[in-house]
């Protein structure tokens, strides 16, 4: 699934070749930079990634949303929503992150949660986080309303039959 985000930017899966672009970024941002292709998207302008975000399965079941980074002069365009939206979709529920910017998060449906409340596999994690003197908080997503689909239309148009 490939989406514009602007006229020049692009969100897709991540592929092999995009391992550099993504560790840059992630290391520039102080992020863990481990790159597994499948688990990413990126954000592509003018040929060059400006943005990643990471959904990673939880051995206990549900997702870790991580690895959330766009390029300084990029932000502000709405790209980590557009990213975030993409690399969840289809995403096991619950998801849960560990971010710097709760903010953002919380505009894209997270709740700020106590870290006990993490599974114990990102447990582990913000204790590592903690250590490193940046305040990270813990979230989980809040469950979204599904809604049934409309109803299928029918297989020929109406004035076909006149």
């Amino acid at each position: 699934m490939v989406g514009p985000v602007f006229a020049s930017e692009w969100v897709r899966p991540a592929t092999p070749r995009d391992a550099p672009a993504v560790r840059g970024l992630l290391l520039a941002e102080g992020l863990e930079h481990e790159f597994t292709p499948k688990e990413f998207v990126v954000c592509e302008a003018d040929g060059h990634i400006v943005g990643c975000a990471r959904a990673k399965s939880l051995p206990e079941g549900g997702t870790e949303l991580a690895s959330v980074a766009v390029a300084r002069t990029h932000r502000g365009r709405g790209l980590a929503r557009s990213l975030v939206q993409m690399v969840l979709l289809g995403a096991r529920h619950p998801v849960f992150a560990l971010t710097l910017v709760p903010e953002m998060l919380t505009r894209g449906g997270f709740e700020p949660i106590p870290v006990d409340d993490l599974p114990a596999s990102l447990k582990a994690k913000a204790g590592a986080c903690t250590t490193s003197g940046r305040a990270w908080a813990a979230m989980r997503l809040r469950r979204v309303e599904v809604r049934p689909l409309p109803p299928e239309p029918a297989s020929e148009p109406d004035f076909l039959d006149a």
